[in-house]
Formats: C-alpha cells, structure tokens, sequence
C-alpha cells in the first residue's frame, strides 16, 4: 500500500500524517526489505517480526537470511535477544567436538569452514554427503525435545 502510493508520486509527508507515523519510519518501512532475499522475505511473510531482524538479515548473504529466516520460524521466536545465528552455530560445533564422535572435517564442512591447507583442499574429492546426514541426524535427535513415557497429565484444581 504504502509503495504504490510512493509509485503515485503521493507526498511521503501526506502518507505519513494518514497513518499517524513520521515520515522517518515511513521511509523505513518502505526500505525494509532492501537486501533481503525473496526466498526469507517469502518465509516471513506471515510473521510478526521486529524491524531489527532486518536489519540484522540484511548483514548477511541470502544462503545465511534463509537459515535464520528458518531458524526464527522454528524456534517460534523473532526477538533478537538471548539467541544468534552465530550462537546456535556455535553450540552445534561444541556438541559436535564434546559429545559426538564425528571427525572434525565431517563438522566443519556443514559450518563452511575451510578444512587443511591448499594441498589437503586439492586432494579431497569426496563431499562425504552420507557421513555429513548422519551428523545432521544425530544433531537434530540432540536438538529434539525428549518426551518420557512417565509423564503424568496434571488435572486442573476445582473450584471452591
């Protein structure tokens, strides 16, 4: 609404005053998705998201808007606070170098690391896809919330 009005050559001043905003947050709605790939933009589309995950989007290549767009969604949580795209990396890369057994070339190929130097680069031919979906397999079992079968429903206090 607010870009074909522009298009219109309407008054951003004019617009602005209609929805009861300054002209500096009209300006920056109007640019909020500058730089961010159609494929996260299409992710979410839907979502109530603050403008700073834009911001915060916009930093990154697509391939990197697409994973936190995902990551966003499945935590169910668009606040910036507490939690990174970087951090959760980081807590994959602890559990993969404390608790798993994986070797670390396995580990590092999924973060994009560079793995050995020019001569170990030139002599791996293999992306070790079967080795790299069990990784991912394990990561998300890790990541899954356990449920117990000795879970007893708690049943609501009547009423007095």
């Amino acid at each position: 609404m607010i870009a074909k009005a522009i298009e219109r050559n309407v008054r951003k001043e004019k617009i602005a005053r209609a929805l009861d905003i300054n002209v500096r947050s009209l300006s920056r709605k109007v640019q909020l998705l500058d730089g961010i790939c159609g494929e996260a933009v299409g992710l979410l589309k839907d979502k109530m998201c603050p403008m700073a995950v834009f911001d915060v989007l916009r930093k990154m290549n697509p391939l990197r808007q697409i994973e936190a767009a995902e990551l966003l969604i499945n935590a169910n949580n668009f606040s910036l606070e507490g939690a990174t795209i970087h951090g959760f990396r980081s807590s994959f890369r602890d559990w993969a170098g404390n608790v798993s057994s994986f070797p670390r070339e396995v580990v590092e190929t999924p973060l994009a690391h560079i793995i050995g130097d020019k001569a170990e680069q030139a002599y791996r031919c293999s992306d070790a896809l079967e080795k790299r979906r069990r990784l991912m397999d394990a990561w998300c079992a890790y990541c899954e919330p356990k449920t117990s079968v000795n879970v007893v429903p708690m049943r609501k206090q009547k009423s007095l």
